[in-house]
């Protein structure tokens, strides 16, 4: 139970953040943090029971959160790479791959494709590189590609959100990033938009500017308190 949850104080309630919670927008067979009630817990697990003495049991979610040694936090921070105090529960969860020496050479070649101007080409690889070398800021720009479909503008980005795993993902909402309910954005380091959803509508783009810009933002999840968090998302158009 320690490994896959953990009891967390957020605002003014106590959750419980589970940490294998599959991930709907992200990569298939990704998973992500996603903080439920303590009711939904019990509901979730009701009918699993554990012996706690001789000829005794409990429910699990019960045994579970009775324990002196649950996993326990004072708040939650999404915070790639840093060092938190023990009391803080931070949401990067890694990378799912590990970092290897290889040859680039098939994405640079649809890289130049896509632009065939080698200065803006290595102009953009090295964006994306300065995303991943700093996973604590947000760059304040986006990138926008425009062309016609099936040039390959996704394919380009297809490994990125790969080794990001779920702190990754595609959107091709408005409501997934501009909506009151975007939890999801918090543990979010690279998010991909389909332009045609967003295009033409000035009040959307307003409002996609302030979240591409924003250092701090309100994370909400429905029926939940509001936590207060650290931007730290680059964006692709």
């Amino acid at each position: 139970m320690n490994e896959r949850r953990a009891v967390v104080r957020m605002g003014g309630d106590v959750q419980i953040m589970d940490f294998l919670t599959p991930n709907p927008i992200g990569q298939s067979g990704s998973y992500c943090a996603k903080p439920m009630k303590i009711a939904t817990l019990k509901a979730l697990l009701a009918g699993q029971y554990v012996e706690v003495g001789e000829g005794k049991s409990l429910p699990k979610a019960n045994a579970w959160l009775n324990h002196p040694r649950r996993r326990q936090f004072e708040g939650v921070a999404y915070a790639p790479g840093e060092t938190l105090s023990p009391e803080l529960l931070n949401l990067w969860q890694g990378f799912p791959v590990k970092p290897m020496v290889g040859d680039i050479s098939p994405w640079r070649k649809l890289l130049s494709g896509l632009i065939p101007d080698s200065t803006l080409a290595d102009w953009i690889a090295n964006w994306l590189a300065w995303r991943v070398q700093n996973l604590d800021k947000v760059p304040g720009t986006v990138l926008i590609f425009k062309g016609n479909k099936g040039t390959g503008k996704n394919s380009l980005f297809e490994p990125v959100i790969a080794f990001f795993g779920g702190h990754a993902m595609v959107a091709d909402d408005p409501e997934l990033i501009i909506g009151r309910f975007n939890w999801h954005l918090m543990t979010q380091s690279f998010v991909v938009l389909d332009e045609a959803v967003f295009a033409g509508d000035r009040r959307q783009a307003d409002k996609l500017k302030s979240r591409i810009t924003a250092t701090q933002m309100a994370y909400e999840q429905k029926g939940m308190t509001p936590v207060s968090g650290i931007n730290r998302c680059a964006y692709v158009m």
